[in-house]
């Protein structure tokens, strides 16, 4: 177990030193996952939002609704290990008011003894189904490129 606790660390600066500090005008390039004139589904890494969404420490789901009636949607997150094994789950729902932004955010600190898990966060809004996957180091994610 403590060698799969220092590889996890060894990866983590690794990756690190390998991601590039992002400039201010991208920060927001790969956050949006749907846009359109009723409502604007973002899920992305990085709870301090000072990375272009695809890494950081934790990871974010903002919604906003642009209508005139509240409405019902659900967050589903998922952990596994590299494996594939479910080791845990969360199943939120919330209401989103007329006009109205929310914020779901978590860092996972740990999920002993699991330092390197997956990661699936699925929103559903409205018949609209988004989603983004990627790996866990510790409380640090990646998001998997390309997937918007």
């Amino acid at each position: 177990m403590k060698k799969s606790v220092a590889v996890g660390i060894i990866l983590l600066f690794l990756l690190s030193s390998l991601i590039p500090v992002v400039s201010s005008n991208k920060l927001n390039s790969n956050r949006v996952v749907h846009v359109d004139d009723d409502i604007e589904i973002k899920i992305y890494a990085g709870v301090n939002e000072k990375t272009n969404g695809n890494y950081g420490l934790g990871w974010v789901v903002s919604i906003k609704y642009n209508q005139s009636e509240s409405i019902i949607g659900t967050c589903n997150i998922t952990w596994q290990t590299l494996q594939g094994d479910y080791i845990g789950f969360s199943n939120s729902t919330f209401d989103l008011i007329p006009n109205g932004e929310i914020k779901i955010s978590g860092v996972d600190w740990i999920h002993f003894p699991y330092p390197l898990l997956y990661i699936d966060i699925i929103v559903n809004v409205e018949e609209i189904n988004t989603s983004k996957s990627g790996i866990e180091i510790g409380p640090f994610v990646i998001f998997n490129q390309g997937e918007d």
